[in-house]
């Protein structure tokens, strides 16, 4: 008889039994589920390892000081975020921006565990400007700005659009858009 214990998915360790009498069966059995219950132990606590792990580095960018330097005269920001926890949503949000503004910044920080969170940009003009995608192949971190200056930068004045879609997703993300 041959008992293989995966310690992880790429290195098994073979434990070779040989029984002669099947009185020693429960024994064997016995002694195998006691040299599992350390494994299964560790298992259990790696994944609750990278759970609060994922909790703290949340709870990290929440608390994050939030600088604010002085501004023009007319500026305008939209904030926002979400935390996900096996979900999924599509949603959609606007943001105007005035023909009185002289840039344009655009930030979108996120990580996911699991499944996707997509961000589309739409331009007033109804153009993409933007698709971003955060997946469980590393955390995103992207920022943006421009200045625009008048009637030849018109396609950026007006009402944006960002996409919001999430798929089965746990994890987070914050977008900040901000017309100075």
């Amino acid at each position: 008889m041959e008992l293989v214990v995966w310690i992880d998915k790429n290195s098994p360790i073979k434990f070779k039994l040989i029984i002669k009498v099947m009185k020693k069966i429960k024994i064997l059995e016995i002694l195998f589920t006691l040299l599992l219950i350390p494994f299964v132990l560790n298992a259990q606590s790696e994944q609750t390892e990278k759970e609060e792990n994922r909790r703290q580095r949340i709870e990290v960018v929440k608390s994050l000081p939030r600088v604010y330097a002085p501004q023009p005269r007319s500026s305008s920001e939209l904030s926002f975020s979400k935390s996900f926890e096996s979900e999924s949503i599509e949603t959609e949000k606007g943001f105007i921006i005035n023909k009185s503004s002289k840039s344009i910044s655009l930030m979108l920080s996120g990580e996911a565990e699991e499944g996707t969170i997509n961000l589309t940009l739409v331009k007033p003009d109804g153009e993409e400007y933007q698709v971003l995608q955060i997946d469980n192949a590393s955390d995103l971190r992207w920022r943006q700005s421009f200045a625009l200056s008048g009637e030849e930068d018109s396609e950026y004045f007006g009402k944006w659009k960002i996409k919001i879609k999430a798929e089965n997703a746990t994890g987070n993300y914050m977008f900040r858009m901000m017309a100075h």
